[in-house]
C-alpha cells in the first residue's frame, strides 16, 4: 500500500532525481537530492501556471475571434440596411409630393431665369438699408472715449508718490 502511494506521488520525481544523482555523483548527495526535488516542485508549479495561462490565452483568442465575427456580421447587416433604405432619385414624372406651383416651376426652369432681377436685388437692398440705418444710429450716438490704461496707471503712480512725500 505505502509503496503504491510513493510510486504514484513521487515515482517520476524520485526516479529522475536518482538518475541524475548517479550520473553527477555530487559530494553531498542528500543536499543535492533535496535541492533537486525542490527545483522539480518549482518547475511543476511553473508548468501548471503556464498551462493555465495557455488556457486563458486560448479562451481570449476564441473570444476575440467571436467578437470579430460578430462585428463583421453587424457591418454586413448595416450595409444591407443601407442598401435597402437607398431609394433611387425620383424622375420628373414621379414627383407626387410637389405642390402645383412647385411642379410648374420645376417643369419650366428657363422662364424663371428670365424673370426680372429686381426681385433678386430686393433682399440685398433691404439689407443695405438696415446696415445704413444701423450705421446712422452709431454715428448719432455720443462718441465713447476710453482712457488709455497706461496713462491711468502713470497718473495713479504720480498721485501715490505725491501722497507718500
Amino acid at each position: 500500500m505505502d509503496s503504491q502511494y510513493v510510486s504514484r506521488t513521487l515515482g517520476r520525481c524520485l526516479s529522475e532525481a536518482l538518475a541524475e544523482l548517479i550520473e553527477l555523483r555530487p559530494l553531498d548527495p542528500i543536499e543535492f537530492l533535496a535541492l533537486w526535488i525542490r527545483k522539480y516542485k518549482h518547475n511543476q508549479e511553473l508548468e501548471l501556471q503556464k498551462a493555465a495561462h495557455q488556457r486563458e490565452l486560448e479562451e481570449e483568442k476564441r473570444r476575440v475571434h467571436e467578437e470579430n465575427l460578430h462585428q463583421r456580421d453587424l457591418e454586413e447587416e448595416e450595409n444591407r440596411i443601407r442598401a435597402a433604405q437607398h431609394v433611387p432619385e425620383p424622375t420628373d414624372e414621379s414627383k407626387p409630393d410637389l405642390c402645383e406651383d412647385e411642379r410648374e416651376s420645376a417643369a419650366d426652369p428657363p422662364e424663371r431665369a428670365s424673370e426680372p432681377k429686381d426681385q433678386e436685388d430686393q433682399p440685398s437692398e433691404i439689407l443695405n438699408t438696415e446696415e445704413d440705418q444701423s450705421a446712422g444710429t452709431e454715428a448719432d450716438a455720443p462718441e465713447r472715449t476710453e482712457e488709455d490704461p497706461d496713462e491711468t496707471r502713470v497718473e495713479k503712480e504720480e498721485d501715490e508718490e505725491d501722497d507718500g512725500a
